[in-house]
């Protein structure tokens, strides 16, 4: 056989081409929508869109929160157990939500109880390890205040 024979039979018709890339492009676009439908679409909250309407009111509770001389403070012990929240005053009630970006189903909403000397204790013995923020909403005297913060609750506690 010769050798310009040998190169023909090997030579791949432009018809086959077309079907191998036509077939490669439906897997991929296949695969891709079988793996986006398959993947967690977690919102902020469930009640996202409910709370886009309220936003301008979020908002001046923040400011009113930052404009106080003693706003809520709160501060982790040495162990990452327990966090202390200190109250400006007496009777403020609300909430704190304890948000986890990574997996809403590890949010913690926990009402604000304070004690006598208007603090809160709370145990972080169940939290998993990692990035949680803490949103605090409160009233106090007629008046609504929110602030928020990030901890970060390291693994070797």
């Amino acid at each position: 056989m010769s050798e310009s024979k040998k190169k023909e039979k090997f030579k791949l018709h432009w018809g086959w081409g077309l079907f191998i890339a036509y077939t490669l492009f439906v897997i991929v676009t296949v695969w891709f929508v079988f793996f986006t439908t398959h993947q967690d679409e977690d919102l902020v909250t469930q009640d996202y869109y409910e709370k886009t309407l309220t936003y301008e009111q979020h908002i001046d509770e923040q400011r009113r929160a930052l404009k106080l001389k003693d706003p809520v403070t709160w501060k982790l012990d040495s162990h990452h157990t327990n966090i202390t929240f200190n109250y400006p005053v007496a009777g403020v009630k609300g909430q704190i939500l304890f948000y986890r970006p990574s997996d809403a189903r590890l949010d913690k909403k926990i009402s604000i109880t304070p004690d006598g000397k208007n603090r809160q204790e709370i145990s972080l013995r169940s939290f998993d390890r990692g990035l949680w923020e803490i949103k605090v909403n409160w009233k106090a005297n007629g008046k609504t205040y929110y602030q928020q913060a990030r901890l970060v609750l390291n693994n070797n506690s």
